[in-house]
């Protein structure tokens, strides 16, 4: 896990500022979450220099509707100001904290989820949020499913290497 810096941190802000906006932009929170968290926008703002570069002379809001079209104005609710602006931030420290992107999160935790655990979690520390949103909802770190994934190949080609290693010397030593 990576330690959150002082620009993360902003960074973090930065997208919970985007989020309590988009009420004023659009009409369902769903819909801007999803278009955010895949967009290039969402993108921009996972690359650790994104304070110092320009992003777009665009707002946000207009990117997203460039990138996707327009806004469904009939295909939810908005959320409360604090909810979005408590999912804005968890979303980017989460990524952040496990180098890990919005898209990548977006599709590990659903904004749904966060919206029923709001209540419980926005007060507590961001790690002891995410762990409590982990453990009800079952959900693992994609990075946890990697390092596992990388353990068990590179133990299965040290055995293999092992294997053709003492294959090759039992030929050596027959006369």
């Amino acid at each position: 896990m990576r330690e959150l810096s002082f620009n993360a941190k902003i960074l973090c802000g930065v997208q919970a500022w985007i989020f309590v906006q988009s009420l004023q932009e659009t009409w369902c929170s769903d819909e801007f979450i999803y278009r955010f968290m895949n967009s290039e926008v969402g993108c921009e703002l996972d690359k650790d220099y994104a304070l110092y570069m320009k992003l777009s002379d665009k707002n946000p809001y207009q990117r997203l509707v460039d990138e996707f079209g327009p806004y469904s104005s009939d295909d939810g609710a908005p959320y409360m100001h604090d909810q979005m602006a408590w999912m804005g931030y968890l979303y980017k420290y989460w990524a952040y904290t496990r180098e890990m992107s919005n898209k990548g999160i977006y599709a590990l935790v659903k904004p749904e989820v966060l919206v029923k655990a709001y209540d419980l979690c926005h007060t507590l520390d961001m790690e002891d949020a995410i762990r409590q949103i982990k453990e009800k909802n079952g959900i693992e770190d994609y990075e946890d499913e990697i390092a596992r994934g990388v353990k068990f190949l590179r133990e299965y080609l040290r055995k293999q290497k092992e294997a053709e290693a003492a294959a090759d010397t039992a030929y050596e030593d027959e006369p």
